[in-house]
């Protein structure tokens, strides 16, 4: 039973992902400022799944074993990212989008999960894979998936922030000084 739980979970990260890239586009795909990066970060995740699933298991040296605490963990971990992510894509309600530009009339969201950290959403992604990079069972392959995750929403962050600092000058400065990007009070 549990393993169904967890590729229900597995699967749910994808599909949450290609739902939002089909049905959460701004509308104007031409006013995007995100300099291709939303490609890049779907670059970067696919080939860090790729290693991960089927290049790290061939190098056996790096397996851990195969447990239920791991698989429990792992589904832990997911399913408390797509929550977070959900919920901090609920919490911008009609501004979100996966292009990154600013909407008309929006303002800086700084409630919700956005008081403990800039990127609620890409903190609950970044979460999700860990878990799911736990399901590798391989060190190479759960540190070839979280790595590229990492890459990939750091560069993606890097982006946003540069739009969101022209958009909103020093109250997004005033913001970004007292709230970490992924994870509070780190990182």
């Amino acid at each position: 039973m549990i393993f169904w739980i967890t590729h229900f979970l597995a699967w749910t990260v994808l599909l949450l992902e290609l739902y939002l890239l089909a049905v959460k586009r701004s509308g104007d795909p031409g006013r995007s400022s995100d300099g291709g990066t939303l490609r890049i970060v779907w670059v970067l995740i696919g080939c860090g799944c790729l290693a991960g699933f089927l290049l790290a298991p061939r190098l056996t040296f790096f397996h851990w074993p195969n447990k239920l605490v791991i698989v429990l963990v792992a589904d832990l971990l997911m399913s408390a990212g797509i929550l977070l992510r959900v919920a901090a894509i609920l919490h911008l309600g009609k501004y979100f989008t996966v292009d990154v530009n600013i909407q008309e009339g929006q303002h800086l969201i700084q409630d919700g999960p956005y008081r403990f950290v800039r990127h609620p959403s890409y903190s609950g992604s970044v979460l999700a894979f860990v878990g799911l990079a736990c399901l590798t069972f391989n060190w190479l392959g759960f540190i070839a998936i979280i790595a590229c995750s990492l890459v990939a929403y750091t560069l993606r962050i890097s982006v946003e922030e540069k739009v969101l600092l022209e958009n909103f000058g020093d109250e997004y400065r005033r913001y970004a000084e007292r709230t970490k990007r992924l994870i509070p009070g780190v990182f």
